[in-house]
């Protein structure tokens, strides 16, 4: 009786615990929505805005954000579907187990009222004690998970979780509640035979022995999916600490967002004349390896995206620029130094130049817009409402000077396939808020006193905030991937551990079911580890059923998480074998425990147990 209520209760205050602390938190990121920030530049001298195909990079970051939180919440309501299946588990054995004490209060003339008063009695003990430990410990969790986020600057994550009560609470206590009154449907159904004749000592039917076995499978499948899931994630982040994969070189960089006095919002010529100058007294500062000034979300690689016409020479008849293609595509703007100072590789042609009607495309924006075709001395009209009129000469077209390696570092909204990019002058459309990255020829912060003071020094009045060197920013960038591969390690311990519980639970009560045949099969000559053997070979053709559907679960799971995140491999053997081992030797063990229990109990006594 104790250890059912300590089982019962246990098992659902982890799984309602769990579901008010990520449930919660993961609801108030969903429910979020991020303002819409226009930058700060225009793009086309004439004064033509941002289309409607325009994602801005606080829109892409959201989105990464909401994906990751969706991914959470969906990890949390499968650990919390797991913890109600095995509490349920145990309430439906110990329904069973009470159906003769029922059948008999039915036959002897009780009324319904007092056999369900009866049976809730015993079941609504636990069940509540598993409620309200759970909604302590999960307000407590989601207190720490609030004040752990590592981006503070996100203010939805200081709610949440009150909409998260219901599924979390009330679902999970309602469903054991129903199941524990299974006995009472005696009552109801007049079914004493089959009542009366029924003990926890008698074999499982048929289709009570397939349940638990279909449940103990999909428990086993769920946690290797989530387990291969967390160690996919925390792999590519960890692979990614050192900007390996990133596209550009972060090592000795220092970084730092500058905002342009107010009185340069309306003149853009006023805004290049501050560039040019700060440029040029920051490449003269001593130990100054190279130095660049661009839109504050080129590092990145998520700055504004919009819709960009491409055009070809070939197609070009009687002072006619015939479009070619249309692809969406993140536009940022650099200065004259910006690849060399960001370590970005140039694959094809030269980096941007003084020229001002010059653009830089990344390798996947060359193959998106100019397919089959090198896009070296192409054309291209960055805005949407570009057509056989407007493509006119008198209309201002860029024209592709390079290409240069993508740029895509580890964070939310980054996705495997990464997003092409076209870069423009910053001198013909100097923005307000601008990002200065520096080469230092050493510790780039001992640096950061000489270049604050010459950026005063050229923008008087300039707002100087975010000094980090590159890999400091690129691990801020990337901390609510991290964070959030955490999260899913933990979820994955947890699912481990009630897939334990679930598979000891369904073996021991096989095994407490079976204790009459185990004793005829004694006293008939069959050794212990022949018992053994067999109880185990039972377990493990449930886990071997396991893996192969959780292989099945992993892969796409991995798969899902390539989507999202850059650094992602769909397929890594050795994360899935270790998988695989570790689920293995917990089913062995599960087994083995109280099939050994079972193997020293003498015959006899085994033969009169009821």
């Amino acid at each position: 009786m104790t250890k059912f209520r300590v089982s019962v209760a246990f098992t659902l205050a982890v799984g309602i615990g769990a579901g008010v602390s990520l449930l919660g938190f993961a609801d108030a990121g969903l429910e979020h929505a991020a303002a819409r920030v226009l930058p700060a530049w225009d793009r086309m001298a004439d004064g033509h805005g941002w289309t409607e195909g325009l994602r801005t990079a606080e829109e892409i970051r959201h989105s990464g954000v909401q994906s990751l939180m969706r991914m959470l919440w969906g990890t949390t309501a499968l650990v919390v579907l797991s913890a109600l299946i095995i509490a349920a588990a145990r309430l439906l054995a110990r329904g069973a187990a009470q159906r003769p004490a029922v059948a008999m209060r039915v036959v002897l003339g009780a009324p319904v009222g007092r056999i369900v008063r009866f049976v809730a009695a015993d079941a609504a003990v636990p069940v509540l004690a598993g409620a309200v430990l759970g909604v302590g410990l999960g307000w407590a969790a989601l207190e720490l998970l609030r004040a752990t986020w590592p981006a503070p600057e996100d203010s939805w994550a200081a709610g949440g979780g009150f909409r998260a009560l219901l599924p979390a609470v009330v679902a999970p206590v309602g469903v054991a509640l129903l199941c524990a009154m299974a006995p009472v449907a005696i009552a109801f159904r007049r079914e004493l035979a089959s009542g009366l004749g029924t003990g926890d000592r008698a074999t499982a039917g048929r289709y009570e022995g397939w349940v638990r076995r279909v449940l103990t499978i999909a428990q086993f499948a769920a946690s290797m999916a989530l387990l291969v899931g967390a160690g996919t994630l925390l792999r590519g982040t960890l692979g990614n600490q050192a900007g390996a994969g990133t596209g550009f070189d972060p090592r000795d960089t220092l970084t730092m967002t500058v905002t342009l006095p107010a009185e340069a919002r309306t003149d853009a010529a006023l805004r290049a004349t501050y560039l040019r100058d700060t440029l040029d007294r920051v490449r003269a500062l001593p130990g100054v390896r190279a130095a660049s000034l661009a839109s504050g979300d080129a590092w990145l690689g998520t700055g504004p995206r919009d819709v960009v016409t491409s055009y070809c020479k070939p197609f070009c008849y009687a002072f006619v620029l015939v479009p070619v293609l249309q692809g969406k595509v993140h536009q940022l703007v650099a200065s004259p130094g910006y690849f060399e100072a960001m370590g970005v590789p140039v694959l094809s042609g030269r980096a941007l130049g003084r020229g001002e009607m010059e653009a830089v495309v990344t390798r996947s924006a060359g193959r998106l817009l100019f397919p089959g075709v090198d896009p070296v001395g192409q054309h291209l009209l960055p805005w949407r409402e570009a057509s056989l009129l407007s493509a006119a000469v008198s209309v201002p077209k860029y024209r592709v000077v390079g290409i240069v390696d993508d740029v895509r570092p580890l964070g939310p909204g980054v996705g495997e396939m990464v997003s092409p990019t076209i870069y423009l002058s910053a001198l013909r459309h100097p923005p307000m808020v601008v990002g200065l990255a520096v080469r230092a020829a050493g510790d780039p912060m001992r640096l950061s006193g000489a270049v604050q003071r010459a950026v005063r020094a050229a923008i008087p009045g300039a707002l100087i905030r975010d000094v980090a060197t590159m890999e400091e920013r690129l691990a801020r960038f990337a901390a609510p991937v991290r964070w959030t591969a955490a999260m899913l390690a933990v979820l994955s311990a947890i699912g481990v551990m009630l897939a334990c519980a679930g598979l000891y639970g369904v073996v021991r009560e096989g095994v407490a079911r079976r204790t009459r045949e185990i004793g005829v099969r004694m006293a008939l000559g069959a050794r212990q580890e022949q018992v053994v053997r067999h109880v185990v070979g039972d377990a493990m053709r449930l886990a071997r059923t396991s893996l192969v559907l959780g292989t099945l679960a992993a892969l796409a799971t991995a798969r899902t998480l390539q989507g999202y995140f850059h650094g992602i491999h769909t397929w890594d053997p050795a994360l899935l074998a270790g998988v695989a081992l570790l689920l293995t030797a917990v089913a062995f063990a599960a087994s083995y425990l109280p099939a050994r229990a079972a193997a020293a109990v003498d015959p006899m006594i085994a033969i009169r147990s009821r």
